[in-house]
């Protein structure tokens, strides 16, 4: 009886991730991809339009450009961007406010956007790294990550 009882809950469990999880890629659009070699950097610039965007107002978005080579065995993760709902983004200004040096530090390389649902917003991406031999043949990701309230993953 109590293995049954184990995989009924391993089922469930693994289950209820899948179906809980939320999404936003279909309403974000990425526009003017531009990757250019400039001696022996890398320019990486693209926009990441939000206007179509209606994010829950607790939620947080994290968009994290990722560099990964054709074989699959090296990557970089690049600085994210950060889009906050509307609640997400009064609690981030509160601790900004309160402990400048936690967010700071969290923020210092990143974009941290407020989302006003219903409005045309365009945020602008660059980043310029060391180039890698890696790097020639190699393709650009978007890795997606949604939390909620209390920074659970969704």
């Amino acid at each position: 009886m109590s293995k049954k009882l184990g995989i009924l809950l391993f089922i469930l469990f693994g289950i209820l991730p899948v179906y809980c999880q939320q999404s936003y890629f279909k309403e974000i659009h990425i526009e003017n991809q531009s990757i250019t070699k400039e001696e022996k950097t890398l320019r990486i610039q693209f926009d990441v339009n939000i206007t179509r965007l209606e994010m829950e107002r607790q939620h947080r978005i994290v968009l994290t450009p990722i560099l990964k080579s054709m074989e699959g065995n090296t990557s970089l993760s690049l600085s994210p961007v950060i889009i906050n709902g509307a609640t997400r983004a009064k609690v981030w200004e509160r601790k900004r406010v309160l402990n400048a040096k936690a967010v700071s530090n969290e923020t210092s390389t990143n974009l941290v956007e407020k989302r006003k649902n219903g409005s045309k917003q365009i945020i602008p991406y660059e980043a310029i790294i060391p180039l890698e031999s890696w790097m020639k043949k190699s393709g650009l990701f978007l890795m997606e990550e949604v939390t909620g309230c209390v920074d659970c993953n969704l």
